[in-house]
């Protein structure tokens, strides 16, 4: 029974540790979405593609986003620049 205890913990912190590891990653990705919307509208996500997006210092509006599907993860909080 001890050993099942210590495997089970073990296997418990290499999926934590694993987790951890994607969630870190998820941030360190390149955004592939930017907030196209004008001021005080819902964000308009467009491929950012071949031009160069910058973000302001606006800590209320998305800016920049990594989206895999339909669901977009922010990145960057400004107002978006392009480039």
């Amino acid at each position: 029974m001890k050993k099942l205890k210590i495997d089970l913990m073990f296997a418990a912190a290499l999926m934590l540790g694993g987790g951890l590891a994607v969630a870190g990653n998820a941030l360190t990705t390149d955004p592939n979405v930017f907030n196209a919307a004008p001021d005080g509208q819902p964000a308009d996500w467009q491929p950012i593609g071949d031009q160069q997006i910058t973000c302001d210092n606006n800590p209320n509006r998305e800016c920049t986003g990594l989206q895999v599907g339909s669901s977009v993860s922010v990145i960057d909080y400004g107002r978006s620049t392009a480039r």
